[in-house]
């Protein structure tokens, strides 16, 4: 049995510690330098070797599928963990999975592993999940209530790209509802950067949907509300999570150093990545997205560790090649005791960023694909032999040590994406 020490944040910050136990087998075992078996680690255990360095030469791309497919395939068939069922969380087959945030994510990584492989047995896990979700917004029951939170529209994104490849009869109807009534509510009550990927990418494939572009305006709107509130810095070119971590009186570590979050910044990178092809290049959301897009790419590689590969969870305390223990409250991140463990989420979506924009020609090959490679090769070692992605931070709202036994829905989904973009890669 593994133990997952996670944190449960409210989008504006109560923390709640949870505990999920789930039976997998071993992770990051038997790559990069670390010992062939799967062997079962101790329960919370935090490895204690440093990571091997590896390779800035990318796989070939029938090896980047494989490793794709081994990862996809065991997420699949034995479950997936961090249920958002608030404020408990506990162990969930697909079978039974539930069309929140964190899941969409995942199917939309599974969208992207069919494209990469052609296989259309990952068209019947995905027509499922949105059968189950009846094709609304999460917790949707019908009734014609508006939903408006951003993490319940993610599923969207999914539910847009089966009726236009797979499903052409899929009634979308009421998600058309549901859209349309999101243009009338207000803009500006979201106040963390996470939902630069739970509301862009759906509201750019409503606007491909229907041509409408009031659905890129409110794309556009959305962003422009985070950068207004000061989650944008200008000089790091990085975005705080939410306004409790910038300015004067923010959360700090005590050495005083900044929380800035992988995984946040990863999630508005991909959402620049995503919808930058998909929208008019004449329109002035397409030149700031880009201007964005490209100045957090120039800052995001001196920040890559250049050992292993991997981001830390906190870009502004994570220089450290250590691997430690972290304290038990999942709060607590470990840059404050001088030491950092890889994080693969955050890193996971740095990668589809970096990778996308090389392929659409907003980044130039020959700078970033170095890097790109030795994160991909990085996120490899992450990976057991039987397909468990580790070193995944939980959800929460900062940064905080994961665990080399520690996996998550939404950082498969995540890593799904990276390599569909990676084996396009010139």
């Amino acid at each position: 049995m593994i133990k997952l020490r996670s944190g449960r944040f409210l989008p504006h910050g109560l923390l709640k510690p949870l505990t999920v136990t789930l039976a997998l087998t071993c992770l990051a075992c038997g790559l990069g330098g670390r010992s062939g078996a799967d062997a079962s680690p101790t329960p919370g255990e935090f490895r204690q070797t440093s990571l091997a360095a590896v390779s800035t030469t990318l796989p070939t791309d029938s090896q980047i599928v494989a490793k794709m497919r081994l990862v996809g395939d065991y997420f699949i068939a034995n479950g997936a963990v961090q249920v958002q069922a608030w404020p408990t969380e506990a162990l969930e087959a697909m079978s039974t999975k539930n069309t929140d945030w964190h899941s969409a994510v995942l199917l939309h990584g599974i969208t992207l592993l069919k494209d990469a492989t052609g296989d259309t047995k990952y068209d019947l896990p995905r027509k499922n999940w949105a059968d189950r979700g009846k094709w609304r917004p999460f917790g949707n029951t019908g009734d014609g209530t508006i939903t408006t939170h951003p993490d319940h529209l993610a599923a969207g994104l999914t539910y847009y790209d089966l009726k236009a490849t797979v499903y052409p009869t899929a009634d979308l109807s009421y998600f058309d509802s549901q859209m349309a009534a999101n243009m009338r509510d207000p803009v500006n009550r979201f106040t963390w950067v996470d939902t630069a990927w739970m509301m862009m990418p759906t509201y750019v494939a409503w606007y491909t949907k229907t041509g409408n572009t009031g659905y890129l305006t409110r794309a556009f709107d959305e962003y422009h509300n985070l950068k207004e509130r000061g989650l944008w810095n200008s000089t790091t070119k990085l975005w705080y999570r939410d306004t409790r971590f910038a300015g004067a009186n923010a959360i700090r570590l005590s050495n005083g150093k900044e929380l800035v979050w992988s995984r946040g910044n990863g999630w508005m990178f991909a959402a620049l990545a995503r919808v930058l092809p998909k929208i008019p290049t004449t329109g002035a959301d397409h030149a700031e997205y880009l201007s964005t897009f490209r100045a957090m790419a120039a800052k995001l590689i001196t920040l890559q560790n250049a050992n292993d590969g991997f981001w830390r969870a906190n870009l502004a305390d994570g220089s450290s090649t250590a691997i430690c223990p972290i304290k038990t409250s999942p709060s607590t991140f470990s840059g404050e005791n001088g030491c950092a463990n890889p994080e693969t989420s955050g890193t996971a979506l740095f990668v589809y960023g970096l990778a996308r924009g090389i392929n659409n020609g907003y980044l130039s090959s020959t700078t970033y694909k170095p890097y790109v490679a030795k994160a991909w090769n990085g996120m490899l070692t992450a990976v057991s032999t039987k397909g468990v992605l580790g070193y995944c931070q939980g959800v929460g709202d900062r940064p905080s040590a994961a665990a080399s036994n520690e996996s998550y829905d939404f950082c498969v989904g995540a890593f799904l994406m990276a390599g569909r973009q990676v084996q396009l890669m010139p």
